[in-house]
């Protein structure tokens, strides 16, 4: 059988797995175990679109839920501009 070594895990993410298998009645491997194989596979097709979709969602939404200090975001722009003086753009074809 395989075995999967999960690196920087939050706590919080471990105590809240920690509880459900209480719950259920089962180790804390157990209950990852269980939460893997419910895992549903990723069709080929139209997966990049939805995706796409789902990211761009999720972006919007922390955005809203975090949005970025004005002073961090003109800094932001002001380095934009300062690539954009210096460096060399080139065009990128992302539908591939």
């Amino acid at each position: 059988m395989a075995q999967i070594l999960v690196r920087d895990l939050p706590d919080d993410v471990k105590e809240k797995l920690r509880r459900n298998a209480i719950v259920h009645g089962r180790s804390l491997e157990a209950e990852v175990r269980d939460i893997l194989a419910r895992v549903e596979p990723v069709e080929a097709s139209g997966t990049t679109e939805k995706s796409g979709k789902a990211l761009a969602d999720l972006l919007v939404k922390q955005s809203r839920a975090n949005p970025i200090p004005d002073d961090v975001w003109d800094e932001f722009q002001t380095n934009l501009k300062r690539i954009r003086k210096t460096s060399r753009a080139r065009r990128v074809n992302l539908d591939r």
